[in-house]
Order: C-alpha cells, then structure tokens, then sequence
C-alpha cells in the first residue's frame, strides 16, 4: 500500500510517498505546486511514483489559532483546499487533513519543552520531529544514522531531504491518528 504526505508551501510542496510494507520511503523531494496539482488531478503516470497507485493522501493543513494571518499563510491554505479537491475528485476519497500541532504530539508526546538553559518553555521544532521519525523506523542501513543509510547500504528512509521531512511527519502523523481511532479532519465533515 503506497501514502503520501504533503506539506505545502506557497510555491512548491514537501512530497514523500512511503511503501506501509516494508514501511519505506518510495520517492521524497519537493515539486512545484502548479505540476503537483495537474498530476493529482490528471493522476496520470509518473515518477514519484504513479499516483493512481497512492491508497491515501495526507495533507499538512494550518489550525486556526485567533492570530493574524499573512498573505504566505492565506496562500498556502489556498493550496492546501485545491491539491483536497483534486484528491477527492480524481479518487473519490477523502484526503485527511493533518494539523502541525497533532504532528508534534503524536511524534514527540507534547508541542513544548523546557528549555535546558533557560527552563522557559520552548517549542518543539523540525530538529525534534526529525528525531521522532528516524527513531520510529528500523536501522537496516550503513553510516552513523543506519535507518537512513547510505548510497551503498540504503536504509528505510534512504532520499529523505528538505521539506519531504515534514510532509513524512504529515503521513506518519495521519497514519497513527486514523489508527488509534482519533479525531482526523477530512473532505467529508
């Protein structure tokens, strides 16, 4: 079964598409939101593996916190609904929507920390959810860090850079939430 997670930005999106068995990532990079939306809507085939084989889309959405929202903000949002409708419309599913904050108390266990410095309460970061999900899958690979491994001795997340990182926190993160049964938005209500 192929998933994959988005984490959309203004102009281009965090892709990652990982294999649930042998749990491994497939392709993980970043495309350009215009040839992202035409490949989800057209679902043709192509290279970051062929769409229309993805069981699942998981998409990183932003939580309304009472804040003031920036263009950049309002921008990615508008993404966000339009690679949701090009899902649900070329799949008939839905694609789960997946909050930053569910990312970190899923992965981590809490969204702050105290500072070991300071003691101030400091949020937990890319730094920390990166930690969170190489511990989570096996060290098969070569090299000091062997759940990603080396060109020689792959590991599972083996390709893995960039913004493709957090779009692998959005899938794991949608993964786990619809597993356990908890609340995960989605296209349907």
């Amino acid at each position: 079964m192929l998933i994959c997670g988005l984490d959309p930005g203004t102009e281009s999106t965090g892709v990652c598409v990982l294999d649930v068995e042998p749990s491994t990532v497939r392709w993980a990079g970043e495309l350009d939101n215009d040839e992202l939306l035409s490949k989800l809507r057209y679902r043709p085939s192509f290279t970051p593996d062929v769409v229309s084989l993805w069981d699942r889309l998981y998409v990183e959405t932003i939580a309304p916190m009472g804040l003031v929202l920036g263009a950049s903000t309002l921008e990615t949002m508008r993404w966000v609904g339009r690679f949701q409708e090009a899902w649900e419309r070329s799949t008939d599913r839905p694609a789960v929507l997946v909050f930053r904050n569910d990312e970190k108390l899923v992965l981590c266990g809490r969204c702050t920390y105290p500072n070991p410095r300071t003691g101030r309460p400091k949020a937990v970061g890319d730094a920390e959810i990166r930690r969170a999900l190489i511990d989570r899958f096996p060290g098969t690979g070569g090299g000091k860090t062997p759940q990603i491994g080396t060109k020689r001795e792959p590991g599972p997340l083996f390709g893995m850079r960039g913004h493709a990182w957090s779009a692998l926190a959005v899938l794991v993160t949608g993964m786990e939430l619809e597993k356990d049964g908890r609340n995960v938005k989605n296209g349907n209500g």
